[in-house]
């Protein structure tokens, strides 16, 4: 039981056949490649987007960040100042009154290490206020390079896809044509 379009193309001559096929095949890739600019055109501006997102964190992560340093760097000048300040008044007031119990010089030992440890605790906190800060790169920027990699690595997947879709279908109108001639 033959269709009647089975029957139309066996009446059609093969050299008819073959260009008919040859203009569809033709037809078939420009489709193809089309589908494959669209996509990658998408891919892109997905990307884009998520670059746009990435920065904006980024820039947010950096106010942070700066503000915790502004926060250190304040702590640790204060407790400079508040040192010098009080280093002095305080040395002299600690040695003439430790030099009626032991030696002046012994007085000006226990007195230095004393400013010593005081030092010690605000460095300690100002070191800790600093360690707040974390990484200088904003995590966002870690994750732009991960949505690169991502964005190429489709790109690719879909560039290989519609090779692959454009050579199967070639095959199969090869296959088509050769069945045609017998």
């Amino acid at each position: 039981m033959s269709t009647p379009a089975g029957e139309e193309l066996r009446q059609k001559p093969i050299a008819e056949l073959v260009g008919q096929l040859g203009n569809e095949i033709s037809t078939l890739v420009r489709q193809e490649m089309e589908l494959a600019k669209v996509t990658v055109r998408d891919e892109i501006q997905q990307a884009s987007e998520r670059v746009r997102e990435d920065l904006d964190d980024a820039r947010e992560e950096m106010t942070a960040k700066a503000r915790h340093a502004g926060k250190a760097a304040g702590l640790a000048a204060a407790g400079g100042v508040a040192a010098l300040l009080a280093l002095g008044t305080l040395t002299a007031f600690l040695v003439l009154a430790l030099d009626g119990a032991v030696d002046a010089w012994l007085a000006a030992l226990i007195v230095g290490l004393v400013w010593a440890a005081v030092t010690a605790v605000l460095v300690y906190l100002a070191r800790a206020e600093s360690r707040r800060i974390g990484s200088v790169a904003p995590r966002a920027l870690e994750r732009m390079k991960q949505d690169a990699r991502v964005t190429v690595d489709n790109i690719q997947t879909d560039v290989r896809q519609s090779a692959e879709s454009i050579k199967e279908d070639v095959q199969w109108a090869r296959t088509q044509s050769g069945s045609e001639k017998r």
